[in-house]
């Protein structure tokens, strides 16, 4: 209620056993100020005095001016004091955890299981074993080589790569050719059929690279392919050390 507002009945009707109109204080930021009375009303609010005559037409000729509430710029501030000093202080964020390279190792070999099984799958289909495809690929890229650079190249032993090319020789898919000045060793060549079912293993690999590892981001795709060239790089190397 404005004390403007106020007869004098309503005054004297507010003494002890009444309720009192709200009056200004600096600690109520938004509370009406008596106009010209700041005195009176601080002495007031403490004994609950009547205001005298004087007051009364003070208070009439003046209209009640309201205190604008605190900034809102010094609010946030105080509120976000108040918050940091209220609530615990927060443990600082200790960061990712590290990876465990042997827990990543394992990740790979299942994974490399999980790949070749689908892989062989797809293969078995158009009727090649995954060591006759590696055979029919890599002569793909260069064809003339020798078992021994075949078997170099596939990380296999001679003897092992020695069967196999009897096998795909006998159904007609690898031929063995002489090697001018070189009794001892063959030249490895495909033949048409075996070029044929070579091309269609390879379209079988592109599309479950498509499928999954071609679903990676371009960047990505990229990251992954030199962590893997360092990671042969480390291995050769520590071939190299162990021979």
């Amino acid at each position: 209620m404005l004390a403007g507002s106020l007869s004098e009945a309503g005054w004297r009707g507010m003494g002890r056993g009444g309720a009192a109109p709200e009056l200004y204080s600096p600690a109520r930021p938004g509370a009406t100020r008596l106009a010209g009375c700041n005195r009176c009303g601080q002495c007031r609010r403490r004994s609950r005095a009547r205001p005298g005559p004087r007051h009364r037409e003070r208070v009439r000729a003046q209209p009640p001016t309201v205190v604008s509430r605190r900034p809102a710029a010094e609010r946030s501030r105080v509120c976000y004091r108040q918050a940091t000093m209220s609530r615990p202080h927060a443990k600082e964020d200790p960061g990712p955890e590290p990876v465990d390279p042997l827990r990543v190792w394992f990740r790979f070999i299942r994974l490399n299981r999980r790949v070749t099984a689908a892989v062989g799958a797809e293969l078995r289909e158009i009727g090649l074993s995954i060591p006759q495809f590696d055979v029919l690929s890599t002569l793909t890229e260069r064809e003339g080589l020798t078992q021994q650079e075949l078997a170099a190249r596939l990380y296999v032993t001679k003897g092992n790569v020695s069967g196999l090319i009897d096998r795909l020789v006998e159904a007609g898919l690898v031929e063995r050719r002489a090697i001018p000045g070189d009794r001892r060793s063959h030249a490895l060549h495909l033949t048409p059929a075996g070029s044929a079912l070579a091309s269609r293993g390879i379209e079988a690999q592109e599309a479950y690279v498509a499928r999954t590892l071609g679903r990676l981001a371009p960047a990505d795709i990229a990251a992954f392919e030199r962590l893997v060239l360092e990671w042969r790089d480390l291995a050769r190397a520590d071939a190299t050390d162990r021979s």
